[in-house]
């Protein structure tokens, strides 16, 4: 595997990246750690850094970007991401904040596996989800980034992977409907750990969705039903 060399990482974030000769870079944002980790790791490695240079950015304490130093963060990427051919994947948390970066670069493609739109307390009146919400929503402070509300980008093609998990049904409502979003739903057969259960058919979907090629998700999810 190509050396993973850290830019940047303190008790809130972690920035690094694998090098790469192309101008194409593919920033990949981490979901939440799994259980018993202290914090996230590299997500979609190999995906990343399979066609040039990949950005990895973990937040730490999972507040969805609500501890994060974004005008630093924005300063210490640009050398890496302007002028370049960029796309950004992230699962759950790293979706909903590949989202948000688009705002701040010129990427061209974002694919969002089982994002979520907004993690206030707004999103969940009645006490839905509450294993998310105890997990997330009450333990960020303050709500710098309460949702996607203002970071969708004309220039930006979305990907949205979503599925039958609960809190997947619940916040795809609020995504917006423009034809530059492109929101694929995989059915009963797929839950909230969508990563996990496309296996090796998530690299290809995710190429297809950066290649502009939507029918490509869209045929798989009919061909497994098919079957």
């Amino acid at each position: 595997m190509k050396d993973i060399i850290v830019l940047e990482e303190n008790d809130l974030w972690r920035i690094s990246m694998i090098d790469g000769d192309t101008d194409i870079v593919t920033v990949s944002i981490s979901s939440s750690p799994r259980i018993g980790e202290p914090f996230a790791h590299e997500e979609f490695i190999g995906s990343a850094s399979r066609d040039g240079k990949a950005i990895f950015l973990i937040d730490k304490t999972s507040s969805f970007g609500n501890r994060l130093d974004w005008p630093h963060i924005i300063e210490l990427l640009t050398p890496h991401l302007e002028d370049k051919d960029v796309r950004a994947i992230g699962f759950c948390m790293g979706g909903f904040l590949a989202v948000v970066l688009s705002k701040y670069f010129n990427i061209h493609s974002v694919v969002a596996i089982t994002p979520q739109y907004g993690v206030s307390p707004d999103y969940f009146p009645n006490g839905e989800c509450s294993w998310f919400t105890e997990l997330y929503t009450d333990k960020i402070d303050t709500f710098h980034i309460p949702d996607l509300d203002g970071y969708f980008q004309d220039h930006t093609n979305y990907y949205i992977f979503n599925s039958e998990g609960d809190i997947d049904q619940l916040q795809i409502p609020h995504f917006p409907t423009q034809d530059n979003v492109f929101i694929f739903e995989f059915g009963e057969d797929y839950d909230h750990q969508l990563p996990g259960q496309l296996d090796r058919d998530l690299p290809i979907l995710a190429y297809a969705c950066f290649d502009h090629e939507p029918w490509v998700v869209s045929e798989f999810i009919e061909d497994h039903y098919a079957e």
